[in-house]
């Protein structure tokens, strides 16, 4: 009896002493350190070093991120350096963001506190990411598992990138542009189809008469891509009470080829000129509903078009200044948080 007494205590020992190994690893200190609050609140990115934290924008202003001292505190001040993870980050200083505070943490004397201020710039575009790691000083140590966090920067409106936009005759080349179905955490779900410029929620709702398309993921209907004025947002609460508070509401028609054959993917490629564009949309109108498995809820013409996959062909004319193109869907990834690479050909 008292041996398996013995044992039932060596074992309940061996079991609480797995349970609190990260917490003494945490809390069990001979020198000083520091973490970010954020890291430690949050999981990592798997096979990073960091979490990646709520996203900011210019409406943002100065976020400040919380760094904690354990081990103790000291009678006099302490500068804390960090450093941008330069591998991991595609933001830049002065484009995108800057530090309010300059390259160094304060941790006032007799506190356990300092902060991170992060401000973004108002006149950046596109996505990018900020990885900051804390380095310490010759008297704090990082702490290992909480050093470092991700910091999502989203503007309002991405511009295409110039080396991809080619001007031919009357119409204009976009060659690769990525918009984000209407849940994606890093890219805009609203085209301008003149500019190529992407926007988001916020940069949509503050110009959306310069919205012609939007993207969104349904659940049965899969990605579609729809006009502003289309009826059919209002299969998504989010994107309905958005948009009817919208002053302006642009309209399009829209036609999709499924399948389409190598002759008409070689189309796409030989158009150049805006009549060629607005021939292809005439064209498109009078035989879509000719093709196999056409669908008109699916194929158009309409101011929605859904089932969307990679390869098809989309042909627009936009109410906007009666403006044509054919964009060809290059890639697609499925779900609310999916989205799309385009390549499109617009009348100036």
């Amino acid at each position: 009896m008292k041996k398996s007494i013995y044992l039932f205590l060596l074992l309940l020992s061996a079991s609480l002493t797995g349970c609190f190994e990260k917490y003494e690893d945490r809390y069990y200190f001979r020198d000083f350190m520091v973490e970010f609050d954020e890291a430690v609140t949050r999981t990592k990115v798997s096979g990073k070093i960091y979490p990646r934290v709520d996203g900011l924008d210019p409406a943002s202003g100065v976020v400040k991120y919380r760094i904690n001292l354990i081990g103790g505190q000291f009678p006099t001040e302490q500068v804390v350096q960090f450093k941008v993870v330069e591998t991991e980050s595609t933001a830049r200083e002065g484009v995108h963001y800057r530090f309010p505070n300059g390259n160094s943490i304060v941790i006032p004397a007799n506190s356990s506190f300092g902060y991170l201020a992060v401000e973004v710039l108002p006149d950046g575009s596109g996505n990018s990411q900020l990885v900051v790691e804390l380095v310490g000083n010759q008297e704090i140590k990082p702490m290992d598992n909480f050093r470092a966090i991700g910091i999502p920067i989203t503007f309002p409106r991405t511009d295409p990138d110039p080396a991809l936009v080619e001007k031919i005759n009357d119409i204009t080349y976009y060659k690769t542009l990525e918009i984000g179905a209407h849940l994606s955490a890093t890219l805009g779900s609203h085209l301008n189809l003149s500019t190529g410029a992407i926007y988001t929620n916020t940069g949509a709702d503050a110009n959306p008469a310069q919205i012609d398309l939007l993207v969104a993921n349904g659940s049965s209907s899969n990605m579609n891509l729809l006009a502003p004025s289309s009826s059919g947002v209002s299969g998504w609460g989010s994107i309905n009470t958005r948009i009817t508070a919208w002053p302006v509401r642009n309209s399009a028609t829209l036609i999709k080829f499924r399948n389409p054959s190598q002759a008409e993917l070689q189309m796409f490629n030989d158009l150049q000129t805006a009549a060629q564009i607005e021939a292809a949309f005439i064209q498109a109108q009078n035989t879509v509903s000719s093709r196999t498995g056409y669908v008109s809820a699916d194929d158009g013409p309409g101011d929605r078009v859904r089932q969307l996959k990679a390869g098809e062909l989309l042909f627009v004319k936009s109410g906007t200044g009666n403006r044509y193109a054919v964009i060809r869907i290059a890639d697609l990834t499925a779900g609310n948080a999916g989205g799309m690479t385009i390549q499109y050909k617009v009348t100036n």
